[in-house]
């Protein structure tokens, strides 16, 4: 599973959930025999225009951001459960999901409890409405993929323009300012489209709100956002497999683990995190200290969730036990190790991801000499 997922939405990141170190929101009506018997109201906003007062609701395509990213599902996840991921490894388009409510009135739900649309989720431990947003992955010959999320916890997340100035509706009473935005970033659970059978190539991301139309708007025009997206060929990056590490030399280095491979082996007695024993979709770079004195091998700034393991020698472990020293979370979400080395000691140098995460970093190498010990060459 993934450390690495925001907003019209839904559960945790797989970190989020696992260990509780880091949100969610929807919509209801009932569909009765043969009328549809709408739930939801509407709030009248003071000095709004005359014409019915009704909400808006538009996707914001600004924040959608969308980016490739490889992760790992066990069967337990909350993901697999609710059917927006298989197990296993696979490759996920995540994006952010911004839902606006940009007319003169409140979209008001109240309290899930009783309400026929709304689902309890034992996994994320509250309701959730389903019907609020669809996603579609766009080709030349129409849709190639689209996205399971499920359902929706609708909330004030985020204010803009002249919305209010307090936040108002929450999970347990849902609902959407005028002027306020429910946001779902993208590390949340089923905050995606599930890219791994999708052949490299251009295509366009849409995003739909109130896709049925189950909602009283006053446009329904408007409820489409898209982006252009290109989905890249899988090729591992060359330092893939521990057998071709890359000498690196103090200083930064750039360095991306997308489309790795896990090459290593997991190391439960120095590198477990949040029962994650492992650093998954890992790259390998060589290193010589150039001192006698501390070596810090840092990942601070990277653009995901990292894990970071060194080795003594050139030897590639084959099984676990080796490793010298490991590191998840030092500075943020990033991974930073310091170790005790003479000059000419050589270390291999392990960049992975918590539970398979991918993304694009810089390797940062250094080495203060103790006083007295010069630079340089080997130990005497």
């Amino acid at each position: 599973m993934g450390k690495t997922l925001q907003k019209v939405f839904l559960a945790l990141s797989v970190k989020d959930m696992t260990m509780a170190r880091r949100g969610n929101r929807r919509i209801g009506f009932v569909l009765g025999a043969p009328a549809v018997v709408f739930l939801a109201t509407v709030a009248f906003i003071p000095g709004a225009a005359s014409a019915p007062s009704q909400p808006d609701l538009i996707i914001n395509p600004d924040v959608i951001d969308p980016y490739v990213s490889i992760e790992e599902f066990s069967d337990s996840h909350c993901a697999v459960a609710e059917g927006c991921a298989l197990p296993g490894v696979r490759t996920l388009l995540r994006f952010t999901t911004e839902s606006r409510n940009i007319g003169n009135a409140d979209l008001v739900m109240g309290d899930p409890v009783g309400n026929p649309l709304f689902h309890f989720h034992e996994c994320h431990g509250h309701y959730h409405f389903e019907e609020f947003a669809d996603y579609r992955l766009v080709g030349p010959n129409g849709i190639v993929a689209t996205g399971n999320k499920a359902s929706f916890c609708l909330q004030d997340t985020y204010r803009f323009g002249s919305g209010r100035g307090k936040a108002r509706f929450t999970c347990s009473d849902q609902g959407i300012q005028a002027g306020w935005a429910d946001v779902y970033g993208p590390h949340l659970d089923c905050q995606y489209v599930d890219v791994t059978d999708v052949p490299p190539g251009n295509y366009v991301l849409e995003i739909e709100v109130n896709p049925s139309g189950l909602l009283v708007e006053s446009d329904y025009s408007n409820n489409v956002a898209s982006v252009a997206v290109v989905i890249p060929e899988q090729v591992p990056p060359p330092n893939d497999n521990c057998s071709n590490a890359i000498a690196v030399s103090d200083g930064a280095t750039s360095f991306s683990n997308v489309f790795a491979t896990t090459d290593g082996p997991s190391e439960p007695l120095s590198c477990t995190f949040f029962g994650d024993s492992g650093v998954e979709s890992d790259v390998w770079y060589r290193y010589t200290a150039s001192c006698t004195g501390t070596v810090t091998a840092s990942l601070c700034g990277s653009s995901y969730d990292t894990k970071l393991a060194l080795y003594p020698g050139t030897s590639c472990p084959s099984q676990s036990g080796s490793v010298l020293a490991c590191n998840d979370d030092s500075c943020d979400l990033q991974s930073e190790i310091k170790v005790q080395a003479n000059a000419g000691d050589t270390f291999l140098v392990r960049i992975g991801g918590f539970g398979g995460a991918q993304g694009n970093g810089t390797l940062d190498v250094s080495c203060k000499a103790k006083k007295g010990k010069g630079r340089g060459g080997p130990p005497r």
